[in-house]
């Protein structure tokens, strides 16, 4: 490293790690600190504007300051400066659909777990209830964030998901909790609008950002015939959210729950539907209801389908840990077989799915259903925008619906989801161009958070080499 004569501490990529003060994510201050310049990279901003070559971003006090052409952009005086020269630097990824659970039969310490999501470079998250996502334990990670005694994404969550006595999830995927009380494993369980109602009140007075609600009978693959939730109590929320400024994320798989959200006004679908009716797509459309498809969920069995050639796959392997991995062999969940032919048909029919909704005009955001068997935290969000691109989508549609469209989604433009004055510093350096290929998304290089470089290596507890 060297002073040059503008003053300012010039390093590059591979020499920001022997700085152990720009890598730490607590015990260095930025308050009064010099701030951090990137410079010579293509910047990608997440507006889904035009990329810019030869930028330079300011950040200070955790924030963006300015950003444009290095002719535009002065570097302040003794300023830290990182030479990326080179490289590509979008917004930080957010996964817009995701549970606290490894990706695997096996839970994961959440002390791993959510250093993982910010090694993947995905640095806000939507909690959506149920494993480990019920209101305490959300209200205990977000303060163990805020102090520094934890290193994880932001968290924005819903405190719970919403369902009705006998559906999904306490029917199908998970067990009662001994006390009998499934609001401690992340889950409300009501009867009437009376108890959606102070549910929904519940969750706005704990400072949650949303409402999660159950609309489905199945998911198919357990029967597809549980109760569903009726259209007065998806009503009730609406009407009770609404009052209390939060938006309503309703999980359905099916055209007719589609059509229930769509009649009472929901802000967002969590799911792919199969099947969706073309007007009933762009019905969705022209009420501007977000979309959050959750690709992976639905195709793993052909992505994973040859374990011999897919998990040894470095960019999984030097994130998610062995025993996640092995649980999944030794739980039989993996296929012994390459994918079957109808596999690879049901592949093609969610692309398929996808395709019509991009057809009809709807926004598309993008979540992972992380936590579910084979779909890891922060690697998930990888796999994600490489299918979501397989479906139609352009590589800078896929990056927007990753970065931008989330913030829009939850109302949060003015903190993250681009990389322009004001907004939340999360960035990633990668070394190759995602907009010639989604997954260059995986030469993830840095991480930045609130402004300051994460040492990757050191936020996983005995990594995989």
């Amino acid at each position: 490293m060297k002073l040059t004569s503008r003053r300012v501490l010039r390093v590059t990529v591979a020499g920001i790690v022997a700085s152990s003060c720009v890598l730490a994510l607590t015990g260095c201050r930025s308050d009064g600190a010099p701030g951090l310049a990137l410079v010579g990279a293509t910047l990608i901003d997440g507006t889904g504007s035009p990329p810019v070559s030869d930028a330079t971003i300011i950040i200070r006090d955790g924030r963006i300051e300015r950003v444009g052409p290095a002719s535009t952009v002065e570097v302040p005086r003794g300023s830290r400066v990182m030479d990326v020269t080179g490289k590509y630097v979008i917004p930080g990824l957010a996964d817009m659909h995701v549970h606290f659970g490894s990706g695997g039969p096996v839970d994961s310490d959440l002390d791993r777990l959510l250093p993982q999501f910010l090694f993947y470079g995905v640095t806000t998250v939507l909690n959506v209830g149920a494993t480990h996502g019920d209101l305490g334990t959300i209200r205990r990670l977000r303060a163990a964030i805020t102090a520094g005694n934890l290193q994880g994404p932001t968290i924005f969550a819903t405190g719970g998901l919403i369902t009705v006595p006998g559906s999904h999830p306490t029917s199908t995927v998970m067990h009662a909790p001994a006390s009998g009380d499934w609001s401690e494993v992340g889950v409300w369980v009501v009867n009437d609008t009376a108890e959606i109602r102070a549910t929904v009140r519940k969750t706005a007075q704990a400072g949650m950002d949303g409402v999660k609600i159950v609309v489905e009978s199945g998911p198919t693959i357990f029967g597809d015939n549980h109760p569903q939730m009726s259209p007065t109590l998806v009503a009730a929320a609406v009407d009770e959210a609404r009052r209390q400024g939060l938006p309503v994320f309703a999980h359905v798989t099916s055209p007719d729950e589609l059509q229930i959200v769509l009649d009472n006004g929901v802000s967002a679908v969590m799911h792919l539907v199969d099947g969706a009716d073309p007007a009933a797509l762009r019905e969705m459309a022209r009420k501007g209801i977000y979309y959050v498809p959750t690709l992976g969920l639905f195709v793993w069995a052909d992505t994973w389908g040859d374990p011999a050639r897919s998990l040894r796959d470095p960019f999984l392997r030097a994130g998610v840990e062995d025993r996640v991995l092995e649980s999944l062999r030794e739980s039989g969940m993996l296929p012994t077989t390459r994918p079957s032919r109808d596999d690879l048909a049901w592949r093609s029919r969610f692309l398929a799915n996808l395709r019509r909704a991009l057809d009809a005009g709807v926004t598309v955001v993008a979540g992972t259903d992380t936590g579910n068997p084979f779909v890891f935290p922060g690697f998930g969000m990888h796999h994600e925008l490489e299918l979501m691109v397989e479906a139609g989508m352009s590589p800078m549609d896929a990056l927007v619906a990753a970065t931008r469209t989330p913030a829009r989604m939850l109302g949060q433009e003015q903190e993250f989801g681009t990389l322009t004055p004001g907004r939340r510093a999360d960035l990633l350096v990668l070394g190759a161009d995602p907009l010639i290929d989604i997954s260059n998304t995986r030469t993830l290089e840095v991480v930045i958070r609130n402004g300051r470089v994460l040492d990757r290596a050191s936020l996983l507890r005995n990594p995989t080499p």
